[in-house]
């Protein structure tokens, strides 16, 4: 049932560690931090389509069967167009949709929301406005998933892009993740 999704998750992540672990080592120029800079989060963007295309959500998390699955970045965007490359493809029947937000107020149609490093201070309450909503939190805020958040994706040693899953907030979030996402998952807890 899960093979032929399980086998494009592993393809893609595969592709993206040995595309992420080319921004190691060496000298940077300035022009090339520039281009390493959006390479990395042209990776973290194909991260949360996978991650969309690996969690499931309740029913009423939608209001009817053509809404879009939302992937909405709040704060500071770091992406650039690197999730214009997502907007519109599909996942699950469902059109990707990319929103931008300032605030969590605006949070009600997200599906996914990666919260910027910008929002750091304001985490705590943005967790609040979120509680119990059917959304897939995703961060590269260190220690994001063990503060409360869903998924950190965190950068190693090598340069390699992983991640953690708080598999609790996302049980209070009523979000069911693929037992394949969870075996990829460097560190899962509750």
């Amino acid at each position: 049932m899960f093979v032929r999704p399980l086998r494009s998750l592993v393809a893609t992540l595969v592709c993206l560690a040995v595309l992420s672990g080319g921004m190691a080592g060496g000298r940077v120029w300035p022009e090339a931090a520039a281009a390493e800079a959006s390479r990395e989060y042209l990776i973290k963007a194909a991260f949360l389509y996978n991650f969309a295309k690996f969690t499931d959500w309740p029913a009423d998390a939608f209001a009817t069967p053509d809404t879009p699955l939302t992937i909405c970045i709040l704060g500071e965007d770091p992406f650039g167009a690197a999730l214009d490359a997502i907007d519109g493809k599909e996942i699950k029947g469902r059109t990707v949709a990319i929103r931008r937000l300032s605030d969590a107020a605006g949070a009600d149609v997200c599906h996914v929301i990666f919260i910027s490093a910008s929002e750091t201070p304001r985490l705590a309450t943005i967790f609040q406005a979120l509680r119990g909503r059917p959304v897939l939190t995703v961060a590269d805020i260190p220690d994001f998933a063990r503060t409360g958040g869903i998924i950190n994706l965190k950068t190693n040693k090598e340069d390699r892009i992983r991640f953690d899953i708080n598999v609790g907030s996302a049980q209070q979030a009523r979000l069911r993740m693929s037992s394949k996402l969870l075996s990829l998952a460097e560190d899962t807890f509750n």
